[in-house]
């Protein structure tokens, strides 16, 4: 882009900090002295500024004329005339050298101003083209700096010309312009860019902190936001955890736990177990499945069974959810549940004796008493089971077939009706709930035959993050 002389990494001038310091004490001096400050280089071809700024004590006509027993006042005044008449014929000759190049004469008389401050030739052409197209003394000088030294197209010259005349170092202006000619940012991206490498920010992390910083985020979210992505991570992970750092002032691991949680899509709430829950050393996996079932509305404990068989015994979540019912509920053993939660017909045995313990009398006296009264009949049903003893099953009607499922949802409108919601009083936590409802109705491993069951996932998924961005939602 550039077709500079030095590579990207030395883009940067060898003698910063010098001029820093010089163009702190004068900013015009500076600019008007760039071809003797920079990298210790002096023109051999231009005669010595110094020529110009000597005393009249130190010329050889103040001598001369002290020598003639002249006045001291008039030795001076003297020596001034004809030191300005030295000077004049050297302007005059830069004034021929640039008519001999072709220039015009407005071109030439610039061209002959700053070649007798010492200028080299192609620096002084430069800064003549400047000054033609009407720009200031000092704006001529950084532009002509940067097509010579930097080796500039015209348009990224101005850009640096531009911002030096702001006030920035030499390092700010050439980042300013890199992000304007090579990234195309806007001059408020570029602005950001720039300090961004002030910090010391890697090219690709100063560009993920002007582009956060000009969606008027804060800088020092957006600081946090650069860190997560120059480690790889996604946009939503890292501007989750950039607002775990910032807001919620965790340190980086607890943060990068946070942002984990909610990429799952978990809310606020509920991210903070899972945080807490990785802050203990428990795997990701495990993690979010204990999530998934504390987001359900399950306590803790039932959680934690459920995570083991899900991550451990890789149930899916149907037989998960009977393993730690048995483990919570009927504090049954490992084994146990695990039969409980693989046998039907267990499952069914099991149920039916807890209902007829329901059922027993409660007041019924023990088998040491004298109470004489007989059991309550068991009750019977019409065309019952002689084998199970289960009543017969309520005829019901065929299923109605469901309805045929869309090929996209693009649309508000149809992100809501397939999720059975209305905008009405809609608020994140009715959709985030409602969304979860509707994943654990349609997931494929509650579902096992039902061919469409990812399908609808799909779609489930696709409606929700419409209805998000539609209303705003984190």
């Amino acid at each position: 882009m550039y077709n500079s002389r030095s590579s990207s990494t030395s883009y940067k001038n060898t003698s910063t900090e010098e001029n820093r310091s010089e163009f702190q004490r004068d900013p015009q001096e500076y600019s008007m002295n760039f071809t003797r400050s920079e990298n210790g280089r002096s023109e051999s071809n231009a005669p010595s500024p110094q020529a110009t700024r000597r005393s009249p004590e130190n010329t050889p006509f103040y001598a001369q004329a002290h020598q003639n027993n002249r006045a001291e006042a008039h030795a001076r005044s003297h020596a001034q005339t004809q030191d300005q008449d030295n000077v004049d014929a050297q302007t005059r000759a830069f004034y021929n050298e640039a008519k001999e190049m072709g220039l015009g004469d407005s071109k030439a008389k610039h061209f002959a101003t700053i070649r007798a401050d010492g200028a080299s030739r192609i620096r002084a052409v430069f800064y003549a083209e400047a000054r033609e197209d009407s720009h200031s003394d000092k704006f001529a000088r950084c532009y002509a700096r940067a097509r010579e030294h930097y080796n500039f197209q015209p348009k990224a010259a101005c850009f640096y010309a531009q911002v030096r005349l702001e006030g920035h170092f030499d390092e700010y202006a050439l980042s300013f312009t890199l992000g304007r000619e090579q990234y195309n940012f806007d001059a408020p991206t570029a602005h950001f860019y720039a300090q961004g490498r002030e910090l010391n920010m890697k090219d690709s992390q100063a560009q993920h902190y002007a582009i956060h910083r000009t969606e008027g985020v804060a800088h020092e979210r957006a600081v946090f936001y650069a860190e997560a992505r120059e480690e790889g991570h996604t946009d939503e992970h890292a501007r989750s955890y950039a607002r775990a750092r910032d807001q919620h002032s965790f340190e980086a691991e607890k943060a990068h736990f946070y942002a984990e949680a909610r990429c799952y899509g978990f809310s606020s709430e509920i991210a903070d177990y899972y945080t807490e829950l990785r802050q203990k050393g428990i795997p990701p996996n495990h993690a979010s499945f204990a999530t998934e079932a504390c987001a359900a509305g399950y306590d803790r404990q039932y959680a934690s069974w459920y995570a083991k068989a899900r991550n451990n015994y890789n149930y899916p979540s149907e037989r998960a959810h009977f393993y730690a019912k048995a483990r919570s509920e009927y504090n049954m053993s490992s084994d146990e549940a695990k039969q409980f939660a693989q046998s039907p017909s267990m499952r069914a045995n099991f149920e039916r004796h807890r209902a007829e313990q329901t059922h027993t009398n409660p007041n019924r006296p023990s088998q040491g008493s004298q109470n004489t009264e007989q059991p309550r009949p068991q009750r019977t049903y019409a065309g019952q089971n002689q084998f199970t003893g289960n009543p017969p099953r309520a005829q019901t009607a065929p299923p109605s077939p469901e309805p045929a499922l869309p090929e996209k949802i693009s649309s508000y409108s149809e992100a809501l009706s397939y999720m059975k919601l209305s905008d009405q009083g809609l608020t994140p936590s009715v959709a985030r709930k409602q969304y979860l409802r509707l994943q654990r109705q349609m997931h494929p491993d509650k579902n096992p035959d039902d061919v469409n069951a990812k399908r609808k996932v799909q779609l489930l998924t696709d409606a929700y993050e419409i209805v998000r961005n539609q209303n705003g939602y984190e």
